[in-house]
């Protein structure tokens, strides 16, 4: 089992032409933000000399940003700032340096589902319009790490 977190800058935009109802049409600027996330996650692996081939997954957390503005008649702004809750597939090596340092290579595919945001904007007469907004929160990291074990017990690497 391994447990880890770490601050993140992944940022997607989009603008989208968008037909409300048939007397208007506007756009939808979005932004999406993921400004860190974390894993715990079981690892499973095949350990050779001073190598371990692995496969890992678990559950997936972090903190996802999405905001955006649909312009039509006026502007209706959309947010949404949560911690979004999914899960983290990948495989990865792991090298023993020695009896207490090892080097790590790994991939991770990270889904957090979907986020939305909605607004209402009053529109035309007395009709309200609920606009509402959704992305999907998923992506690739690759790491590269170096670990140390603590502690006092240590075999010394055959």
């Amino acid at each position: 089992m391994e447990a880890d977190i770490q601050a993140a800058d992944l940022e997607a935009t989009e603008t989208d032409k968008r037909v409300f109802s048939p007397a208007f049409s506007g756009t939808f600027d979005s932004e999406l933000n993921v400004d860190w996330f974390g894993t715990v996650r079981a690892r499973l692996g095949l350990a050779e000399e001073k190598a371990l081939f692995y496969v890992t997954g678990g559950l997936a957390y972090g903190g996802v940003d999405f905001a955006g503005s649909y312009s039509n008649v006026g502007t209706v702004r959309l947010n949404s700032d949560e911690t979004e809750v999914g899960f983290a597939v990948g495989g990865g090596v792991e090298v023993a340096l020695d009896s207490r340092w090892s080097l790590k290579a790994e991939y991770l595919y990270v889904d957090l589902g979907e986020i939305d945001a909605k607004a209402t904007f009053p529109a035309v007469g007395t009709v309200t319009e609920i606009y509402e907004a959704e992305a999907d929160v998923a992506f690739h990291a690759v790491r590269v790490g170096l670990n140390y074990k603590l502690g006092s017990k240590h075999e010394p690497l055959k």
